[in-house]
């Protein structure tokens, strides 16, 4: 694995979206599809608002906005987590193991 993709994780954009080695591949995918539905709940909460004769308090507004706000740091964050392929099964640290016990195990198993 090159120098280049292991520095991936610490580019600011990554710092910013919390992206890291800690989460498994399966954690971005359930995190981006949570971060979508969550947006979709939210526009459809100010959808039906709309529609409806009883409009929206301000709270609600707020939260509702902070909840999209949310659900598109999500689906940002891993989105982007899976297009560099920064998780936790291409850790270079891990991967350095790994080759570095292969190699021990070649070199007991020729003498």
């Amino acid at each position: 694995m090159s120098q280049k993709q292991g520095e991936q994780s610490q580019d600011k954009l990554a710092k910013y979206l919390l992206v890291t080695y800690a989460m498994r591949r399966s954690s971005y995918m359930v995190r981006g599809i949570a971060g979508g539905y969550l947006v979709y709940l939210m526009y459809q909460m100010f959808q039906g608002s709309s529609g409806s004769e009883e409009p929206l308090t301000l709270p609600m507004i707020a939260a509702g906005v902070f909840m999209i706000v949310a659900g598109i740091y999500f689906v940002l964050g891993a989105g982007y987590a899976l297009l560099k392929g920064i998780y936790s099964e291409n850790d270079p640290e891990v991967l350095q193991e790994m080759q570095a016990a292969e190699n021990d195990e070649k070199v007991v198993d020729e003498e």
